[in-house]
């Protein structure tokens, strides 16, 4: 399953490193399409993300669940 994403990231996550977390903890394959994390502000992300419908699932819960906005884009 893959779906394509965008990420609204808060100020205090932006020198998180969220993508490697959703690697590590989720087994989910993301492919960054585009990404603006500038300095100290809020930044955002579009990717793509492959893996298992549970582990999708699982990923974006996590990602909320940090206060991370997050769309689904067609």
């Amino acid at each position: 399953m893959v779906k394509k994403l965008s990420l609204k990231i808060p100020t205090k996550l932006v020198h998180k490193p969220i993508v490697y977390e959703l690697i590590t903890q989720y087994k989910v394959k993301p492919n960054i399409l585009e990404a603006r994390l500038e300095g100290e502000s809020t930044g955002k992300i579009i990717l793509e993300l492959e893996g298992t419908e549970d582990n999708m699932r699982k990923s974006i819960a996590y990602l909320r669940e940090l206060s991370i906005e997050v769309s689904e884009l067609k």
